[in-house]
């Protein structure tokens, strides 16, 4: 399975001091995105800086959940959507 190409280790997200902005950086320091709060609401703005945050474990755990649904499609038949769906995803974030 090919591996992500981007900033390894794990990601936060806070709120920048100088605007209402928020900064997702790599614990390492490392400024990765900025999430600007200028046409949506701070509830959202807060939610998708969370989301992005999170993207590098979100997709391990995809990866390491579509091993395992591959393995037990193997000796169950399983849904091919939920397989396909997993496949797209990863791929959205890695091609």
């Amino acid at each position: 399975m090919e591996k992500f190409k981007g900033t390894s280790n794990s990601w936060v997200s806070f709120k920048n001091d100088d605007d209402d902005n928020f900064l997702i950086q790599s614990n390492d320091g490392y400024n990765l995105a900025y999430v600007t709060a200028t046409y949506v609401g701070d509830e959202e703005t807060i939610a998708n800086a969370k989301l992005i945050a999170a993207a590098p474990e979100l997709l391990e755990a995809l990866q390491d959940a579509l091993l395992s649904l591959k393995a037990m499609d193997r000796i169950y038949t399983l849904d091919k959507r939920r397989i396909n769906q997993s496949e797209q995803a990863i791929n959205k974030a890695l091609k």
